[in-house]
């Protein structure tokens, strides 16, 4: 498959990826005792810095409240100056959330298949479940609803654009509830927003 990255320095490339399903059984209840649970994971190595992305993915859809149709998950990466980290391009009530890669490098020489034989034979029982994960929470920066939307079941609200420059990490997205357009700009080693605006 391909992926699009979004690099420190701006550049926006498209490189290839694997995508695999794995089935994972609990320890207690073995492979043929009860269902495993799919785990869906993408696998590509940035070739200019060798930083490699490893780890779950978001894939499928959601249904919206009214029926009407539903909301693509899309896995967005980003390439800070040490990794290569992933998101989503839905945020819940004002938070993004990150993931750290299992596998940061990849080691001289060594190519794709390689680092994908390197994870699977080296998960101590608990990978791919020991992914880092972080959250940013930009609701603070904004009036009081700006990311509500009604209903216990809404999709999140989506990204509408993303932008990488001088390390810094840029996310548009419109207000369901208040009908204006909203920006972040964060710091992409820190992860901390540097500033926000809602265009009135």
């Amino acid at each position: 498959m391909k992926v699009v990255l979004y690099r420190a320095n701006g550049q926006v490339v498209q490189l290839n990826a694997k995508a695999a399903v794995y089935t994972i059984w609990s320890a207690k209840n073995p492979a043929g005792r009860q269902k495993g649970f799919d785990f869906p994971m993408a696998a590509f190595i940035d070739p200019a810095t060798r930083n490699v992305w490893i780890g779950g993915v978001n894939t499928g859809q959601v249904e919206t409240n009214g029926g009407s149709g539903d909301l693509t998950y899309t896995n967005l990466y980003v390439e800070t100056d040490s990794q290569i980290i992933r998101a989503d391009n839905v945020m819940y009530d004002g938070i993004f959330n990150w993931n750290e890669s299992l596998i940061k490098r990849a080691q001289p020489g060594e190519e794709l298949d390689a680092v994908v034989n390197r994870f699977e034979t080296n998960t101590n029982g608990s990978l791919p479940f020991s992914q880092a994960h972080w959250e940013c929470n930009v609701g603070g920066y904004f009036r009081d609803g700006f990311f509500s939307i009604k209903g216990w079941m809404h999709p999140g609200m989506e990204i509408q654009h993303i932008e990488v420059s001088n390390r810094k990490l840029r996310l548009d997205f419109k207000s369901p509830a208040c009908k204006t357009k909203g920006s972040v700009w964060m710091d992409l080693n820190k992860g901390k927003v540097l500033e926000a605006i809602e265009y009135k």
